[in-house]
């Protein structure tokens, strides 16, 4: 689910110092940076799932 960044901004950074607004937002970069490799890892699956399926229909003829 994705909040806008404002609703974010009022939820878990309002009033905070400088030092835990930065950290937060290095722990955002490292959460991104995660699921873009997740979801890198899925595609690539994936296609080498769909790969190997066409392989093996066409090695069937």
């Amino acid at each position: 689910m994705m909040i806008s960044p404002e609703t974010y901004y009022e939820k878990h950074l309002k009033g905070k110092t400088k030092e835990q607004f930065m950290n937060a937002i290095r722990g955002l970069k490292e959460e991104i940076g995660r699921l873009k490799k997740h979801w890198k890892m899925k595609f690539l699956w994936i296609v080498f799932k769909c790969a190997s399926e066409v392989r093996d229909l066409c090695l069937s003829f």
